[in-house]
């Protein structure tokens, strides 16, 4: 299962979760219990060597 982040709307505290890919349900803050939404971050690519030149 990925591990996902939140940030919670009220309190803007971040936490992690793993959950399955398909579920969509809302999701409340561990601390206050208020809304948290997802938090969407890229993924780095690193590129080494001098590639096709």
């Amino acid at each position: 299962m990925p591990i996902y982040e939140y940030e919670c709307k009220d309190c803007t505290s971040g936490f992690e979760l793993k959950r399955r890919f398909g579920k969509n349900s809302g999701v409340s803050c561990p601390l206050c219990q208020g809304e948290a939404r997802r938090v969407f971050c890229p993924v780095s690519i690193l590129f080494k060597g001098l590639g096709s030149m």
